[in-house]
Protein backbone atom coordinates (compact mmCIF):
# COMPACT_ATOMS: atom_id res chain seq x y z
CA UNK A 1 0.00 0.00 0.00
CA UNK A 2 1.71 3.66 -1.34
CA UNK A 3 2.48 5.61 2.28
CA UNK A 4 2.06 2.64 4.31
CA UNK A 5 4.15 -0.34 3.03
CA UNK A 6 6.22 1.21 0.31
CA UNK A 7 7.42 4.63 -1.02
CA UNK A 8 8.41 5.34 -4.79
CA UNK A 9 11.78 7.03 -5.24
CA UNK A 10 11.18 10.87 -6.49
CA UNK A 11 10.45 11.76 -9.66
CA UNK A 12 11.47 8.16 -11.44
CA UNK A 13 7.81 6.99 -11.32
CA UNK A 14 5.05 6.31 -14.33
CA UNK A 15 1.58 6.03 -12.37
CA UNK A 16 -1.24 4.56 -14.03
CA UNK A 17 -4.88 3.85 -12.17
CA UNK A 18 -8.31 1.98 -12.11
CA UNK A 19 -10.11 3.79 -10.22
CA UNK A 20 -13.76 1.58 -10.57
CA UNK A 21 -12.78 -0.74 -7.98
CA UNK A 22 -12.70 -3.18 -10.57
CA UNK A 23 -10.35 -6.65 -9.31
CA UNK A 24 -10.62 -7.48 -12.97
CA UNK A 25 -8.47 -4.90 -15.45
CA UNK A 26 -9.28 -6.12 -19.07
CA UNK A 27 -6.20 -6.62 -21.32
CA UNK A 28 -6.36 -2.99 -23.04
CA UNK A 29 -5.21 -1.64 -19.61
CA UNK A 30 -2.40 -4.70 -19.30
CA UNK A 31 -1.61 -3.45 -22.53
CA UNK A 32 -0.79 0.26 -21.79
CA UNK A 33 1.13 -1.09 -18.37
CA UNK A 34 3.63 -3.19 -20.16
CA UNK A 35 3.87 -0.07 -22.99
CA UNK A 36 5.18 1.97 -20.53
CA UNK A 37 7.35 -0.96 -18.42
CA UNK A 38 9.03 -2.08 -21.61
CA UNK A 39 10.05 1.24 -23.12
CA UNK A 40 11.25 2.92 -20.03
CA UNK A 41 13.24 0.15 -18.30
CA UNK A 42 14.63 2.58 -15.92
CA UNK A 43 11.48 4.23 -14.16
CA UNK A 44 9.40 2.35 -11.54
CA UNK A 45 6.01 1.41 -12.63
CA UNK A 46 3.13 2.02 -10.34
CA UNK A 47 -0.56 0.25 -11.71
CA UNK A 48 -2.74 2.09 -8.62
CA UNK A 49 -5.74 -0.37 -8.31
CA UNK A 50 -8.79 1.46 -5.99
CA UNK A 51 -10.48 -2.21 -5.73
CA UNK A 52 -7.81 -3.46 -3.18
CA UNK A 53 -6.88 -6.82 -4.91
CA UNK A 54 -6.50 -8.49 -8.17
CA UNK A 55 -9.00 -11.55 -8.22
CA UNK A 56 -9.32 -14.18 -10.81
CA UNK A 57 -5.50 -15.46 -10.56
CA UNK A 58 -4.73 -13.69 -13.75
CA UNK A 59 -1.83 -15.84 -15.80
CA UNK A 60 -1.22 -12.48 -17.81
CA UNK A 61 -0.51 -10.53 -14.97
CA UNK A 62 1.63 -12.76 -13.62
CA UNK A 63 3.89 -12.99 -16.60
CA UNK A 64 3.85 -9.46 -16.85
CA UNK A 65 5.39 -9.32 -13.07
CA UNK A 66 7.76 -11.66 -13.54
CA UNK A 67 8.71 -10.48 -17.11
CA UNK A 68 8.77 -6.87 -16.22
CA UNK A 69 10.45 -6.45 -12.93
CA UNK A 70 9.87 -2.27 -13.18
CA UNK A 71 5.75 -2.99 -12.68
CA UNK A 72 4.33 -2.71 -9.46
CA UNK A 73 0.71 -3.03 -8.20
CA UNK A 74 0.04 -1.25 -5.41
CA UNK A 75 -3.55 0.04 -3.80
CA UNK A 76 -3.65 3.07 -1.29
CA UNK A 77 -5.32 4.28 1.36
CA UNK A 78 -7.39 7.76 0.10
CA UNK A 79 -7.40 9.47 3.15
CA UNK A 80 -3.58 8.95 3.13
CA UNK A 81 -3.17 10.60 -0.15
CA UNK A 82 -5.45 13.52 0.89
CA UNK A 83 -4.17 14.68 3.58
CA UNK A 84 -2.26 17.63 4.14
CA UNK A 85 -3.76 18.96 0.63
CA UNK A 86 -6.26 21.56 -0.92
CA UNK A 87 -8.04 18.38 -1.85
CA UNK A 88 -9.17 16.95 0.80
CA UNK A 89 -12.13 19.43 1.43
CA UNK A 90 -13.26 18.76 -2.14
CA UNK A 91 -12.92 14.43 -1.29
CA UNK A 92 -14.50 14.99 2.21
CA UNK A 93 -17.53 17.51 0.48
CA UNK A 94 -18.73 14.25 -1.10
CA UNK A 95 -20.38 16.89 -4.12
CA UNK A 96 -17.88 14.58 -6.07
CA UNK A 97 -20.56 11.39 -5.85
CA UNK A 98 -23.51 13.35 -6.41
CA UNK A 99 -26.04 11.46 -8.52
CA UNK A 100 -25.56 11.87 -12.10
CA UNK A 101 -21.75 13.13 -11.84
CA UNK A 102 -18.92 10.84 -12.74
CA UNK A 103 -17.55 9.59 -9.59
CA UNK A 104 -14.88 6.79 -11.32
CA UNK A 105 -13.56 9.46 -13.26
CA UNK A 106 -13.36 12.33 -10.51
CA UNK A 107 -11.86 10.36 -8.20
CA UNK A 108 -8.95 10.00 -10.97
CA UNK A 109 -8.81 13.52 -11.70
CA UNK A 110 -7.89 13.56 -7.56
CA UNK A 111 -5.75 11.06 -7.37
CA UNK A 112 -3.25 11.37 -10.56
CA UNK A 113 -2.44 15.18 -9.25
CA UNK A 114 -1.92 13.73 -5.73
CA UNK A 115 0.61 10.92 -6.61
CA UNK A 116 2.73 13.12 -8.63
CA UNK A 117 2.51 15.75 -6.24
CA UNK A 118 3.75 13.60 -3.21
CA UNK A 119 6.60 11.26 -5.47
CA UNK A 120 6.75 13.11 -9.02
CA UNK A 121 7.23 11.50 -12.51
CA UNK A 122 4.61 10.48 -15.21
CA UNK A 123 0.99 9.90 -15.36
CA UNK A 124 -0.67 8.19 -18.21
CA UNK A 125 -4.54 7.19 -18.95
CA UNK A 126 -4.64 3.17 -19.52
CA UNK A 127 -5.00 3.89 -22.91
CA UNK A 128 -1.95 5.16 -23.95
CA UNK A 129 0.17 3.53 -25.30
CA UNK A 130 3.95 4.63 -25.05
CA UNK A 131 5.61 3.80 -28.43
CA UNK A 132 9.34 5.22 -27.94
CA UNK A 133 11.19 5.76 -24.46
CA UNK A 134 10.30 9.03 -22.56
CA UNK A 135 12.99 11.35 -23.40
CA UNK A 136 10.49 14.59 -22.84
CA UNK A 137 11.89 17.17 -20.21
CA UNK A 138 10.05 16.99 -16.60
CA UNK A 139 7.11 19.45 -16.33
CA UNK A 140 5.16 18.54 -19.47
CA UNK A 141 1.86 18.77 -20.90
CA UNK A 142 0.21 18.54 -24.39
CA UNK A 143 -2.50 20.08 -26.19
CA UNK A 144 -5.52 18.01 -26.48
CA UNK A 145 -7.20 20.96 -29.09
CA UNK A 146 -6.33 24.73 -29.53
CA UNK A 147 -8.52 25.17 -26.31
CA UNK A 148 -7.55 22.38 -24.00
CA UNK A 149 -4.84 20.93 -22.52
CA UNK A 150 -5.28 17.39 -22.19
CA UNK A 151 -4.98 15.53 -19.01
CA UNK A 152 -4.53 11.74 -20.21
CA UNK A 153 -0.76 12.49 -19.81
CA UNK A 154 0.68 14.64 -17.01
CA UNK A 155 4.92 14.88 -16.22
CA UNK A 156 5.68 16.80 -12.89
CA UNK A 157 8.32 17.28 -10.66
CA UNK A 158 7.28 16.32 -6.81
CA UNK A 159 5.84 18.91 -5.02
CA UNK A 160 6.41 21.63 -8.14
CA UNK A 161 4.07 24.85 -7.56
CA UNK A 162 1.68 24.39 -10.43
CA UNK A 163 0.20 21.07 -9.27
CA UNK A 164 -0.25 23.14 -6.01
CA UNK A 165 -2.57 25.83 -8.06
CA UNK A 166 -4.10 22.66 -9.96
CA UNK A 167 -5.04 21.33 -6.76
CA UNK A 168 -6.04 24.67 -5.47
CA UNK A 169 -8.38 25.22 -9.05
CA UNK A 170 -9.86 21.45 -8.57
CA UNK A 171 -11.38 22.57 -5.43
CA UNK A 172 -12.53 26.20 -5.95
CA UNK A 173 -13.96 25.40 -9.49
CA UNK A 174 -15.53 21.71 -9.67
CA UNK A 175 -18.96 21.71 -10.86
CA UNK A 176 -20.73 18.56 -10.80
CA UNK A 177 -22.59 18.54 -14.04
CA UNK A 178 -19.94 19.58 -16.27
CA UNK A 179 -17.89 16.62 -17.33
CA UNK A 180 -13.82 17.86 -16.83
CA UNK A 181 -14.23 20.55 -15.07
CA UNK A 182 -11.55 19.45 -12.90
CA UNK A 183 -9.72 17.75 -15.69
CA UNK A 184 -8.63 19.20 -18.96
CA UNK A 185 -10.94 22.68 -18.18
CA UNK A 186 -8.54 22.49 -14.69
CA UNK A 187 -4.99 22.44 -15.50
CA UNK A 188 -6.17 24.56 -18.91
CA UNK A 189 -6.90 27.15 -16.63
CA UNK A 190 -4.40 27.09 -14.51
CA UNK A 191 -2.20 26.95 -17.85
CA UNK A 192 -3.32 29.93 -19.01
CA UNK A 193 -2.81 32.07 -16.06
CA UNK A 194 0.53 30.50 -15.15
CA UNK A 195 1.78 31.40 -19.23
CA UNK A 196 -0.18 34.62 -19.24
CA UNK A 197 -1.23 33.91 -22.83
CA UNK A 198 -4.53 31.96 -24.42
CA UNK A 199 -4.10 28.35 -25.66
CA UNK A 200 -4.89 29.03 -29.14
CA UNK A 201 -1.35 31.67 -29.41
CA UNK A 202 0.60 29.11 -27.53
CA UNK A 203 -0.38 26.16 -29.82
CA UNK A 204 0.88 28.02 -32.46
CA UNK A 205 4.32 28.43 -30.62
CA UNK A 206 4.53 25.02 -29.63
CA UNK A 207 6.48 22.80 -28.21
CA UNK A 208 6.99 26.07 -25.64
CA UNK A 209 8.18 26.18 -22.17
CA UNK A 210 6.51 28.68 -19.85
CA UNK A 211 7.13 30.17 -16.53
CA UNK A 212 7.81 27.48 -13.94
CA UNK A 213 9.45 25.43 -16.57
CA UNK A 214 6.51 23.88 -17.90
CA UNK A 215 6.67 22.42 -21.58
CA UNK A 216 3.64 22.28 -23.72
CA UNK A 217 4.08 19.81 -26.51
CA UNK A 218 1.56 19.68 -30.19
CA UNK A 219 -1.60 17.91 -30.09
CA UNK A 220 0.35 15.15 -32.16
CA UNK A 221 3.01 14.49 -29.43
CA UNK A 222 0.58 13.12 -26.69
CA UNK A 223 -3.07 13.03 -28.74
CA UNK A 224 -2.51 11.99 -32.27
CA UNK A 225 -6.05 10.00 -32.39
CA UNK A 226 -9.01 11.86 -30.95
CA UNK A 227 -11.23 10.22 -28.28
CA UNK A 228 -14.16 10.08 -30.40
CA UNK A 229 -12.63 8.57 -33.19
CA UNK A 230 -10.84 6.07 -32.26
CA UNK A 231 -12.68 2.92 -33.80
CA UNK A 232 -12.43 3.94 -37.56
CA UNK A 233 -8.58 2.61 -36.99
CA UNK A 234 -9.77 -0.26 -36.01
CA UNK A 235 -11.73 -1.39 -39.11
CA UNK A 236 -10.27 -2.68 -42.03
CA UNK A 237 -7.51 -0.17 -44.02
CA UNK A 238 -8.55 2.21 -41.13
CA UNK A 239 -5.26 3.52 -40.11
CA UNK A 240 -3.18 3.48 -43.68
CA UNK A 241 -3.43 7.15 -43.94
CA UNK A 242 -2.92 8.23 -40.43
CA UNK A 243 0.14 9.87 -40.91
CA UNK A 244 -0.81 11.60 -43.36
CA UNK A 245 -4.30 12.56 -41.27
CA UNK A 246 -1.92 13.63 -38.50
CA UNK A 247 0.11 16.29 -41.18
CA UNK A 248 -3.10 17.67 -42.79
CA UNK A 249 -4.25 18.45 -39.24
CA UNK A 250 -1.26 19.83 -38.28
CA UNK A 251 -1.39 22.28 -41.13
CA UNK A 252 -4.62 23.58 -39.75
CA UNK A 253 -3.36 26.96 -38.22
CA UNK A 254 -6.34 29.32 -36.15
CA UNK A 255 -7.42 31.69 -38.36
CA UNK A 256 -5.04 34.75 -37.77
CA UNK A 257 -8.26 37.20 -37.49
CA UNK A 258 -9.55 35.07 -34.17
CA UNK A 259 -9.43 36.59 -30.91
CA UNK A 260 -10.56 34.99 -27.97
CA UNK A 261 -12.44 36.63 -25.31
CA UNK A 262 -13.50 35.23 -22.46
CA UNK A 263 -13.28 31.41 -21.11
CA UNK A 264 -15.11 29.41 -18.56
CA UNK A 265 -15.06 26.34 -16.77
CA UNK A 266 -16.59 24.80 -20.45
CA UNK A 267 -16.42 27.32 -23.18
CA UNK A 268 -14.15 29.45 -24.80
CA UNK A 269 -15.76 32.99 -26.68
CA UNK A 270 -13.70 34.27 -29.79
CA UNK A 271 -13.94 37.13 -32.10
CA UNK A 272 -14.15 35.67 -35.80
CA UNK A 273 -13.90 37.42 -38.93
CA UNK A 274 -15.32 34.54 -41.37
CA UNK A 275 -16.08 34.89 -45.02
CA UNK A 276 -19.38 34.24 -44.88
CA UNK A 277 -22.33 33.14 -42.41
CA UNK A 278 -22.36 29.66 -43.98
CA UNK A 279 -22.59 26.47 -41.58
CA UNK A 280 -18.98 25.59 -42.82
CA UNK A 281 -17.13 28.43 -42.20
CA UNK A 282 -18.59 28.99 -38.63
CA UNK A 283 -17.10 25.77 -37.53
CA UNK A 284 -13.98 26.13 -38.89
CA UNK A 285 -13.84 28.90 -36.72
CA UNK A 286 -15.73 27.95 -33.72
CA UNK A 287 -13.99 24.43 -33.76
CA UNK A 288 -11.29 24.50 -36.17
CA UNK A 289 -12.46 21.98 -38.05
CA UNK A 290 -11.17 21.49 -41.75
CA UNK A 291 -13.75 21.99 -44.39
CA UNK A 292 -12.76 17.57 -45.50
CA UNK A 293 -13.94 17.19 -41.33
CA UNK A 294 -16.78 19.37 -42.11
CA UNK A 295 -18.32 17.83 -44.97
CA UNK A 296 -17.41 14.10 -43.60
CA UNK A 297 -19.59 15.25 -40.39
CA UNK A 298 -22.57 16.12 -42.50
CA UNK A 299 -22.68 13.27 -44.72
CA UNK A 300 -22.76 11.34 -41.70
CA UNK A 301 -25.69 13.38 -40.25
CA UNK A 302 -23.79 14.53 -37.46
CA UNK A 303 -24.84 17.98 -37.74
CA UNK A 304 -27.75 19.93 -36.11
CA UNK A 305 -28.55 23.62 -36.24
CA UNK A 306 -30.88 24.36 -32.87
CA UNK A 307 -31.94 20.45 -32.31
CA UNK A 308 -32.51 19.84 -35.65
CA UNK A 309 -30.77 18.26 -38.53
CA UNK A 310 -29.45 20.31 -41.27
CA UNK A 311 -30.04 19.57 -44.61
CA UNK A 312 -27.60 21.98 -46.90
CA UNK A 313 -24.10 22.42 -46.34
CA UNK A 314 -24.64 25.96 -47.85
CA UNK A 315 -27.30 26.70 -44.48
CA UNK A 316 -26.59 30.42 -43.58
CA UNK A 317 -26.17 31.08 -39.49
CA UNK A 318 -28.05 33.55 -37.79
CA UNK A 319 -27.80 35.16 -34.78
CA UNK A 320 -28.51 33.06 -32.17
CA UNK A 321 -28.12 29.81 -33.75
CA UNK A 322 -26.56 26.34 -31.91
CA UNK A 323 -24.58 24.34 -34.20
CA UNK A 324 -23.94 20.65 -32.93
CA UNK A 325 -21.29 17.94 -34.19
CA UNK A 326 -22.85 15.19 -32.40
CA UNK A 327 -19.41 13.02 -30.66
CA UNK A 328 -20.71 10.17 -28.80
CA UNK A 329 -23.52 8.69 -26.71
CA UNK A 330 -23.13 8.97 -22.77
CA UNK A 331 -21.85 5.96 -21.52
CA UNK A 332 -23.66 6.64 -18.00
CA UNK A 333 -26.99 7.78 -19.68
CA UNK A 334 -27.99 6.62 -23.29
CA UNK A 335 -30.18 9.80 -22.78
CA UNK A 336 -28.04 11.92 -23.28
CA UNK A 337 -25.45 12.68 -26.16
CA UNK A 338 -21.95 14.53 -26.20
CA UNK A 339 -21.03 17.07 -28.85
CA UNK A 340 -19.12 20.02 -29.59
CA UNK A 341 -21.47 23.07 -30.11
CA UNK A 342 -21.03 26.80 -31.02
CA UNK A 343 -23.48 29.57 -30.56
CA UNK A 344 -23.09 32.42 -32.99
CA UNK A 345 -23.47 35.28 -30.37
CA UNK A 346 -23.70 37.67 -32.70
CA UNK A 347 -23.26 38.93 -36.10
CA UNK A 348 -21.04 42.48 -36.92
CA UNK A 349 -21.19 44.19 -40.12
CA UNK A 350 -19.09 43.50 -43.31
CA UNK A 351 -15.59 44.70 -43.95
CA UNK A 352 -15.25 47.56 -46.32
CA UNK A 353 -11.57 45.73 -47.31
CA UNK A 354 -11.74 41.92 -47.44
CA UNK A 355 -15.54 41.33 -47.47
CA UNK A 356 -15.55 39.81 -44.45
CA UNK A 357 -18.08 39.41 -41.32
CA UNK A 358 -17.34 39.97 -37.97
CA UNK A 359 -18.66 37.59 -35.52
CA UNK A 360 -18.85 36.48 -31.70
CA UNK A 361 -18.99 33.01 -31.31
CA UNK A 362 -19.40 30.70 -28.43
CA UNK A 363 -17.57 27.14 -28.20
CA UNK A 364 -18.34 24.33 -25.74
CA UNK A 365 -15.85 21.67 -26.94
CA UNK A 366 -17.18 18.15 -24.90
CA UNK A 367 -20.76 19.32 -24.04
CA UNK A 368 -23.50 16.98 -22.12
CA UNK A 369 -26.81 17.62 -23.67
CA UNK A 370 -30.61 15.67 -23.54
CA UNK A 371 -31.18 13.22 -26.84
CA UNK A 372 -32.61 15.11 -29.94
CA UNK A 373 -36.15 13.89 -30.35
CA UNK A 374 -36.36 12.15 -33.62
CA UNK A 375 -32.21 11.54 -32.66
CA UNK A 376 -30.64 7.78 -34.02
CA UNK A 377 -27.07 7.26 -33.19
CA UNK A 378 -24.96 8.20 -36.34
CA UNK A 379 -23.06 4.77 -38.26
CA UNK A 380 -18.97 4.73 -37.36
CA UNK A 381 -17.24 6.00 -39.83
CA UNK A 382 -15.89 2.76 -42.16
Amino acid sequence: MLFRDITPEMNNNIFLMDTSCNPFPNERVWCSVESWARQNPDRQVWFLLTSGQLEGGHALTSLLLQQYTNIHLVTADVMDLFKDTPLLSLLNSRRWTEVNTWPIELMSDMLRVLVLWWWGGVYSDTDVISLRALTLPPNSLGFEDPYLIGSAFYSFRARHPTLLKLMEDMQLHFEPWSWGSIGPAAISRVIISECGKTLPELIQESPVTCPGNITLHPTSTFFPVPFNEFEKYFSPGGGKDFDEEQDEDDTEDEDEDDMELESGADFREIKARVPSLRMDAILKSGLNMSRNKVESAFYASKIRINGKKLLKKSNQCREGDEIDVFKTVSKQNPKYLYVSRVVVVTVGTMGEDDDKVTVKLRRYPNLLVECYQDFKAPEQDE
